[in-house]
């Protein structure tokens, strides 16, 4: 086929992740400009404008063929959140993670649901591909999606077992991505957190690092479930082209839990959603036992993402001082005994 007559390329890139997920895309050949999908449907208190929307769903039956999912989820514990690490089999996992409370319900919901991991996934994936879908037409026109050829990129954590890849290829099967054009079949790519980190990071700050051939760089990717730390090397500048330093086996390691310095390939199921739980749980011992029992049922929903998402928890160190947040309550209370508003002092 001539260069005038081949299909436009549309290139999609999806990263999902332990606690939120997102997707861009990109025309071949027009300033190959990235675009992020936002305007994400939500509820009271969450943000739609962020490039990031929530991984979470809800069904509201047996067979629910349209369910609720990031941020028009209910608020309350019902929502199946951290489904990403059920595509992981047990034995994989560290004790740590196994045994939490967290994925223990996450697994008891998925059974709740009758559904597999890759079910669910393809679940979330279809109603994140159809909200991208939206933007792109709105963006470029219903006919470039009908003729152009699709390249969709997948990001995984490094340390996840290789199997991880077939169910996830199922998943997206599963939401109708591998198939999305009449143009033809959807040519898939996998590529790891931090190399995708990586590209990004340096493409970001061309300006301001002089990088060379042969230059090595170290990629801390700290996500909300897993934490990537890797050495790559600068292999060719254009295209630009990187590949690890020294090539790690794969394997699922310790030295983040152990706070040991990688020296090649090192991950760990950690992140940001423990930071989460520890706010919370911060919260919950801050709050007086009896004022929390008239609080609005909304009040500890509001205060994590609007509050500790939309700003809190990005600025929240040991020298951030008093962190003033606001309570509401059901009824009118003595505001002597149930304060309008508290602070934790860190």
């Amino acid at each position: 086929m001539s260069a005038e007559k081949a299909s436009p390329v549309l290139v999609l890139g999806i990263d999902f992740g332990t606690t939120y997920s997102g997707i861009a895309w990109c025309r071949v050949g027009e300033h190959n400009e990235i675009k992020f999908t936002t305007n994400w449907k939500k509820r009271r208190f969450a943000q739609g404008d962020k490039q990031k929307v929530p991984s979470a769903i809800f069904y509201h039956h047996l067979n629910d063929e349209d369910p609720e999912w990031g941020a028009t989820t209910p608020h309350d514990d019902t929502v199946l959140r951290w489904f990403k690490l059920l595509l992981v089999d047990e034995k994989d996992l560290p004790d740590h993670i196994r045994h939490s409370v967290q994925l223990k319900t996450a697994r008891a919901l998925m059974l709740k649901a009758n559904k597999t991991p890759v079910q669910i996934l393809g679940d979330y994936l279809r109603q994140l591909w159809r909200h991208c879908r939206e933007n792109i037409i709105r963006a470029e026109g219903r006919r470039m999606m009908r003729v152009s050829t699709v390249r969709l990129v997948v990001t995984l954590p490094a340390i996840w077992p290789y199997y991880v890849r077939s169910r996830m290829t199922e998943a997206l099967g599963h939401a109708g991505l591998l198939n999305i054009t009449k143009a033809g079949h959807t040519a898939l790519d996998f590529i790891s957190e931090p190399e995708a980190a990586a590209l990004t990071c340096l493409k970001e700050n061309a300006d301001r690092f002089n990088v060379r051939v042969g230059d090595h760089f170290v990629i801390c990717d700290a996500g909300g479930g897993t934490v990537d730390l890797i050495t790559y090397k600068i292999e060719k500048l254009d295209p630009l082209i990187i590949g690890e330093s020294i090539k790690g086996d794969g394997k699922s390691s310790r030295a983040l839990y152990d706070a040991r310095l990688p020296d090649l390939e090192e991950g760990g199921l950690c992140g940001a959603m423990f930071l989460d739980e520890k706010f919370l749980k911060l919260l919950k011992e801050t709050i007086p036992f009896e004022a929390q029992k008239s609080l609005d049922k909304q009040t500890f929903h509001r205060i994590m993402e609007s509050d500790w998402e939309g700003g809190l928890k990005a600025s929240f160190c040991k020298s951030s001082g008093d962190l003033p947040l606001q309570l509401s309550y059901d009824n009118p209370v003595d505001a002597d005994f149930f304060p309008s508003k508290f602070n934790i002092d860190v």
